[in-house]
């Protein structure tokens, strides 16, 4: 197989690293689906860990999550890969949640809807490293958009409207009036 280059210059063929999926997928509105244990050729990883994969034939994207290395010469491939996307990421940034999640797991951390966090670390396939509440651990990365300085003054002035609402609607005991 050969691949045209963005310059119009011919490359030679391209290594597609295969990897075996060790859960079912199906997705409803593509209609791509695999089985547990096929092995699938991934073509792109994109940071949102969804991957772009050939499936006998059949193209589509599927989580990463569901898909581990073949052999030993991808899992190292793979380890150098992750480094170097991740060492572009932006470590320590804050993103905010987009919803709720409670941790299935013992490395996972739980969070509430517009819960505020700090990045440490994202790998491949979609999972971050996080910290929030003084507490650290893994969640889909996903459920987060990027928070920003702007939005910070919103989010923090929505909260005091809600607090100052709640605080105005509680019924404080007064002195009756003198008629």
């Amino acid at each position: 197989m050969v691949y045209v280059a963005a310059d119009s210059s011919i490359t030679g063929p391209m290594r597609l690293r295969s990897y075996y999926a060790v859960a079912c997928y199906s997705d409803s509105k593509t209609k791509f689906s695999f089985a547990e244990g096929a092995v699938l050729q991934v073509l792109q990883k994109d940071p949102s860990g969804w991957w772009m994969v050939d499936a006998s034939g059949a193209l589509g994207w599927a989580p990463a999550s569901y898909l581990v290395p073949v052999d030993e010469e991808d899992i190292a491939e793979e380890k150098e890969e992750n480094e170097r996307l991740m060492s572009s990421m932006r470590v320590g940034a804050r993103y905010i949640s987009l919803s709720a999640y409670q941790a299935s797991r013992d490395d996972e951390i739980s969070f509430v809807s517009g819960a505020i966090v700090k990045l440490i670390k994202k790998y491949a396939d979609g999972w971050w490293l996080i910290r929030y509440n003084g507490g650290e651990g893994f969640v889909p990365g996903s459920m987060f958009r990027k928070f920003d300085r702007r939005q910070g003054t919103a989010y923090v002035k929505n909260i005091r409207r809600k607090f100052h609402a709640r605080k105005s609607t509680r019924i404080i005991p007064t002195m009756k009036p003198k008629w």
